[in-house]
């Protein structure tokens, strides 16, 4: 399956989530090995989900325990 760029920007959230298919998740694959403006768009989601996730850990000073 052969995908253009704005089918793989569609995809790009998902695919960086892990919650695509083998077939879409390859598709996908393929597409950013030849593209680089989408390897750019999945670099930015990368960054994002980087930057959500460490921001989404609790503190110490969150925990009961050390108030």
């Amino acid at each position: 399956m052969t995908m253009d760029c704005q089918q793989v920007e569609e995809l790009l959230s998902s695919y960086v989530n892990n919650e695509l298919t083998i077939g879409l998740r390859d598709a996908v694959a393929a597409h950013l090995q030849d593209c680089s403006a989408c390897q750019l768009v999945e670099e930015e989601y990368l960054a994002l989900q980087s930057l959500c996730q460490r921001d989404a850990r609790p503190t110490l000073a969150d925990t009961k325990a050390f108030s």
